[in-house]
C-alpha cells in the first residue's frame, strides 16, 4: 500500500484490518524519508502509521498487487512524485493488479493506467472493496491474472 501524509485514517485502518482478515499482509511504503505517515480524520489530524519499507526499496515483482487508499491531500502529493508515478506504471506494465479507492483514481489517471487492470472503489464499503480485491487475487492460479472491476 502506497500512502503519504493526508491519507484518510479510516481507509488505512480498515484496509489493513480487512486484508489481514483475509490473511493478506499490507506493507506500507511512502515516497518520503520520514518513518511515519500522518493521516486525516474528518478534516483534522488523525493517527500516524509507521512506514514498513521505503519507496526506494520496493521491488515490484515481490508484491501481488498495489493498493492506493483514498485521500484528497495524499493523492495530490503522490501525483507530484515521479517515483510514485513510475511505481504505478511498473505495476501496470507488469500486469499486476492495482486497487484504488476514492480520490486515488486521479493518480491512476495521471499515470495513464486507467484500463482493465484496475479495481476501483466508488461508493462501496471498504469491506466489499477488499472482498473484490481478494477474489481477484485468488480467482486463478496466477497471482497476476484477474478480472477488472469497479466496486460501487
Amino acid at each position: 500500500m502506497i500512502i503519504t501524509d493526508g491519507v484518510e485514517e479510516e481507509e488505512v485502518i480498515t484496509l489493513r484490518e480487512e486484508f489481514e482478515r483475509e490473511r493478506a499482509k499490507l506493507i506500507i511504503t511512502a515516497p518520503h524519508e520520514y518513518l511515519h505517515i500522518e493521516t486525516v480524520r474528518e478534516g483534522k489530524r488523525g493517527a500516524s502509521f509507521l512506514v514498513d519499507i521505503p519507496l526506494e526499496a520496493v521491488e515490484v515483482n515481490q508484491y501481488a498487487a498495489l493498493v492506493i487508499p483514498d485521500g484528497i491531500l495524499s493523492t495530490e502529493l503522490l501525483c507530484r512524485d515521479e517515483r510514485v508515478l513510475d511505481l504505478v506504471q511498473t505495476f501496470h506494465q507488469n500486469g499486476q493488479p492495482i486497487f484504488a479507492s476514492g480520490a486515488a483514481i486521479k493518480l491512476l489517471h495521471d499515470c495513464h493506467v486507467l484500463s482493465d487492470q484496475i479495481v476501483v472503489r466508488e461508493g462501496s464499503s471498504l469491506g466489499a472493496f477488499v472482498d473484490k480485491a481478494v477474489e481477484v487475487l485468488l480467482d486463478s492460479g496466477s497471482p497476476y491474472r484477474y478480472r477488472p472491476a469497479i466496486v460501487s
